[in-house]
Order: structure tokens, then sequence, then C-alpha cells
């Protein structure tokens, strides 16, 4: 570490619920040293000024029972991980570093880069649950039929020949022999491209959105829509977005219980050689568009009851 002296600065107090979450979500990723450097460091308020000449290196390997190298490790994990910024002087003999307020849940899930390194750290089945210990849990809505105003209702709306809404790069997707396969290697957006061989629309990207902010994996999100695949020959938003509230609702949330339960679901209707109505309702395939009329969800799973 070439700044033997630092300022620390933090605009925003860190609560005892943001150090919290880091210890949950963050810790395993940078380590327990990082975190002890973090949490003292957050305490502290300095300013440049000649009556608070910042803290010495030294002194604090001491108080820390940590060697200088181990802080300057902590120091950039917590850099690189978004949790503090640091400055030098031309000097390189004194710094400023600035503490930063950790993601919230719901933007800590939508961080691909960070929310795959804390399940290749912890698995899948201890993230999942560490994401159901945190989430609040929604209201359940299967007795509601939503009415909200549209955008189309409310605000005129017109496009150039040339306008595109989205703009995305060409990737090529990776190769895989087989649909189980693609379930373990894909992220979602990637395996909808890769099963229904084109271009994920907008509905089908809330969808899993509002899937990964449920706290599913991306494997149990592969799963409902490869289901919904085979089932209907296509990704229908309405069809994977009820059996998502309905499994959340009855507490079904890991993958192997999904997995399960979709599976009793195929067996069951292969063993009635019901071709028309499915588990969770069935969705023409020739239906151009996503929006479908809606079906009870008590309905849907009286095939199911006496399986779950």
């Amino acid at each position: 570490m070439k700044n033997f002296y630092f300022f620390v600065e933090n605009f925003e107090k860190i609560a005892q619920n943001d150090l919290n979450f880091i210890r949950c979500f963050y810790l395993p990723i940078i380590g327990p040293n990082s975190f002890v450097l973090y949490d003292y460091l957050s305490n502290l308020e300095q300013k440049d000024s000649a009556y608070k000449p910042g803290v010495n290196i030294e002194e604090l390997s001491k108080v820390l029972s940590m060697s200088i190298e181990d802080i300057s490790l902590g120091k950039k994990n917590l850099e690189a991980i978004g949790l503090i910024r640091t400055f030098a002087k031309n000097d390189n003999k004194n710094g400023l570093i600035t503490i930063l307020k950790p993601l919230n849940l719901d933007k800590f899930l939508i961080n691909d880069l960070l929310r795959s390194n804390l399940i290749k750290r912890i698995g899948d089945i201890m993230f999942e649950k560490l994401i159901f210990e945190h989430k609040p849990r929604p209201v359940s809505k299967n007795d509601y039929i939503e009415t909200s105003a549209k955008y189309f209702d409310m605000f005129d709306y017109s496009f150039k020949e040339n306008d595109k809404e989205y703009v995305t790069a060409d990737l090529k997707l990776p190769t895989f022999d087989n649909c189980e396969d693609a379930i373990k290697g894909l992220t979602p957006i990637q395996f909808i491209e890769f099963i229904d061989k084109g271009s994920i629309t907008v509905g089908q990207r809330e969808y899993v959105n509002f899937a990964r902010n449920i706290g599913l994996c991306d494997q149990s999100i592969n799963t409902i829509l490869n289901y919904s695949f085979e089932c209907n020959g296509r990704v229908v938003v309405n069809f994977v977005k009820k059996i998502t509230n309905d499994l959340y609702d009855r507490k079904i949330t890991t993958l192997k219980e999904i997995s399960n339960s979709l599976n009793d679901s195929i067996i069951s209707r292969k063993r009635k050689n019901v071709s028309e109505e499915l588990d969770w309702g069935h969705f023409d395939s020739k239906v151009v568009y996503s929006e479908t009329k809606e079906v009870s969800l008590n309905d849907l799973l009286n095939d199911l009851k006496d399986l779950m």
C-alpha cells in the first residue's frame, strides 16, 4: 500500500442493516478481512485538515490484527466490488477513501457479476435460501385481475421508420447437444433465444427480471421456461408467470422442488392422455399475441393437488 496515511469521507451513514446485507451477500465474495476493514472504516468520519491528520496504516494494522498486506488486499477487494473509492495524492503518501453504501437486494439480483459470483461461492440452494430470507413476500394477487392503464391507452405514440426499441450485440450462443445441458449452462435470456430460435420479447425479458427478483436461480427459471416450450411450442409469458406465482405461493422455490412439480405435471398429463387442457392451463401455440384469457389458478392445479 503506497499511502501511509489516509482520510475517510462518509457522506451516507452506513446503517446496521447495510452491514448485515454486506455480511450475507458480499462477505462470501470479498472475504472476512475486507468486511472487517469496511466495518471499521465506515465508522470513521474524517476530513483532510490540520486538526485530523488521517489514519496511520501501521496503527490500523495493529488495531485490526491484520498485516499491511492483508489490509491492502482487503482495500482492493472493497474497491473492486464498489464499496469504497480510493484517491491518492501525487506524493503517494496520503490518500482519501470514500465509503459507499452496498446495493439493495433488487439491484444486487440484477447485477449478473455479483449474483453469479455469489452463487459460485455458496451454491444455488444456499443462494435461494438467502434470497427468501431477505425478500419481502408480496401480497398474493391470485384473486385479482389487473386493471392498470397501459401506455397506449393514455398517450399518443409514433415511431419513425428506422427507430428500434433495443440495440443489442449479436452474440453467438454456446452449442449444446441437449436441452438439459442448455438449462444448466445458459442464462434465461440466452435460453429463451436457444429454444425459441429468435429474439427475446419485452414481456419475456420482464418475466426473467420478475422471476429473479422473487429469488429464483437461473436454472429454476430455465426449467419453467422449458416446461412452457414443451407444452405450447414456445415461451408464453402469461403461462410461465402463472406457474411461477403459484409455485411461489405454495413455497415451492428450490430447483429440486420446481423440477419435481413440473415433472409430476407432465407425468400426470401423459397418464390422463390430455391433449387440450394441461395442468397449468393450455395456450394455443397458434395464437400470435401474448395477451391471452386469464385462467383460474385453482382450476389450473386441480390435477396436481394429489401429487404435491
